[in-house]
């Protein structure tokens, strides 16, 4: 009898930010909670932008203004 290995995924991967997240963003510049980690926001304007307990692990935040932001 031979025995096989499936790896199984719990949770959100590592660096896969929520797509509706990053939309959500885009929209509204509140998104608290959100997983964008690992996502794009090179050059985004974000001054006001509500983050609270957003995760932003190896998002990409080269010139993006935060000024004033809840994060």
């Amino acid at each position: 009898m031979t025995a096989l290995a499936v790896p199984i995924a719990i949770g959100s991967p590592a660096n896969g930010f929520d797509k509706m997240d990053l939309q959500k963003l885009k929209l509204t510049k509140a998104c608290e909670r959100c997983n964008l980690s690992g996502a794009n926001l090179r050059e985004a304007e974000l001054s006001e932008a509500i983050l609270a307990y957003a995760n932003l692990i190896d998002a990409e935040l080269g010139g993006v203004n935060l000024s004033f932001a809840k994060l």
